[in-house]
């Protein structure tokens, strides 16, 4: 297995994460926590804006990382901090979004693979199971009761009634 050692700024990002997911459920108000959070990192509060079309308290996240940054290490190692901390919970289903075809197929390719750092960094969940859109749709749900699943698709997926959003290749 290849070991990944991360840098100082990535695991920065991970401890800030983790501390606004313990924030959430201690405040239980997303809004409370991203403030406290972001004065305990920068020594100034900054103002939580909600996603339209949810509840105002949903708690989200954007990590911002330059381009090869390791973002893809960086969201398999956040499933087990979302799981103990956000969601307190053994397991959970996480629908993994990537922009293009070609960045699904390695996703895929790195998080099945038992010897690369982005299943052992998905693998701190415990266990997990990692599927395509397609396999999904048969998924027993067993699986759900036993592992943690990661569905990984391309944003255009779901966008397959509106033909003006695809992409033409």
């Amino acid at each position: 297995m290849t070991t990944f050692t991360p840098k100082n700024y990535q695991q920065a990002a991970l401890d800030a994460l983790g501390d606004f997911f313990r924030a959430c459920n201690n405040n239980a108000s997303a809004a409370k926590a991203f403030m406290q959070t972001t004065e305990e990192l920068h020594g100034n509060a900054l103002p939580y804006h909600s996603l339209p079309g949810f509840s105002a308290d949903m708690p989200y996240f954007c990590l911002r990382i330059p381009t090869g940054g390791g973002k893809t290490w960086l969201a398999a190692k956040s499933v087990s901090l979302i799981n103990l901390h956000l969601l307190c919970t053994e397991y959970s289903v996480i629908l993994w979004l990537v922009p293009s075809e070609q960045i699904r197929e390695q996703t895929l390719a790195g998080l099945k693979d038992r010897g690369h750092p982005l299943h052992a960094a998905l693998r701190e969940a415990g266990a997990v199971t990692v599927l395509t859109l397609e396999e999904a749709k048969s998924l027993p749900r067993p699986t759900l009761d036993t592992s943690t699943t990661v569905i990984v698709a391309t944003r255009q997926a779901f966008q397959v009634e509106n033909e003006t959003t695809r992409k033409r290749l």
